[in-house]
């Protein structure tokens, strides 16, 4: 009977808003919809999350549906997305007795680019004046968005052979931002990938990259980065028009190398 449930019965659908609540809040603020503490609860509310959290507390790691300890929760769960926030600079909480929080420039560059917080946070610390074009790459790589990149059994192998042949090596291989960098110069420098499967994976990371790139380059506007937003500008234009970079590669060797693998 369990079994003859488990596929003729649907299951309810749970809520994944708990897991995602910071960049969903940000969003919110940026548009003026939120602006106190108060305000993301009654927001909250109207989800269908807190519906299921009425009806499915445990799921949620909710001991019961009692009233005190739902609103508990939700205290707890915004207190917990304010503090990211205000720690990614995309909010400002204000110490004052209505709770008021404000968009900063951060949080309008993650809500207009759908990047998440973590993304943007990253791209204001590791971005500074005389980066090369190498540097400023990686740090791309970097973004939350990039994290979900596929990892598959042995693909260490397949990133250490397609590293062997990139203008820019790495030593990692076992990394989602690893894979992402060697995807990005397989499409930039038009180098022969591994296996199928890298085809497939490179067409994932490009559908991302142009909020990706254009979130760094208005976080480097922010920061006053010329340089930066030029190398930006020229890195989203590759990518782009998939052309092939202007960049002198490590030795004629090497050239050779990649001309012969094709």
């Amino acid at each position: 009977m369990f079994y003859r449930r488990y596929l003729n019965d649907p299951f309810p659908i749970e809520s994944s808003l708990v897991e995602q609540l910071d960049d969903h809040i940000n969003a919110e603020i940026a548009r003026g919809t939120i602006s106190t503490r108060q305000g993301c609860i009654d927001w909250f509310t109207y989800s269908y999350a807190f519906r299921r959290i009425l009806k499915n507390p445990n799921f949620y790691s909710i001991e019961d549906n009692k009233n005190e300890t739902i609103k508990k929760f939700l205290i707890e769960l915004v207190d917990k997305s304010v503090k990211n926030l205000t720690d990614s600079k995309c909010i400002e909480a204000l110490d004052d007795d209505a709770g008021t929080l404000m968009p900063a420039e951060l949080g309008f560059i993650a809500s207009s680019y759908y990047l998440k917080h973590q993304t943007v946070k990253y791209f204001y610390d590791n971005l500074n004046a005389g980066m090369t074009f190498e540097q400023v790459l990686w740090v791309i790589c970097h973004a939350e968005e990039f994290k979900e990149t596929p990892l598959r059994h042995n693909e260490d192998n397949f990133n250490k052979e397609l590293s062997d042949i990139a203008p820019y090596r790495i030593k990692d291989y076992s990394s989602p931002q690893a894979k992402t960098y060697l995807l990005f110069q397989m499409h930039l420098f038009d180098l022969p990938p591994p296996i199928r499967d890298y085809v497939t994976d490179g067409k994932l990371i490009l559908d991302a990259s142009t909020r990706v790139v254009l979130g760094a380059l208005e976080v480097a506007k922010e920061k006053k980065l010329l340089d930066i937003v030029l190398t930006l500008v020229y890195i989203e234009q590759l990518i782009f028009q998939g052309l092939q970079c202007n960049i002198p590669y490590a030795s004629q060797e090497l050239w050779k190398k990649i001309q012969t693998t094709k």
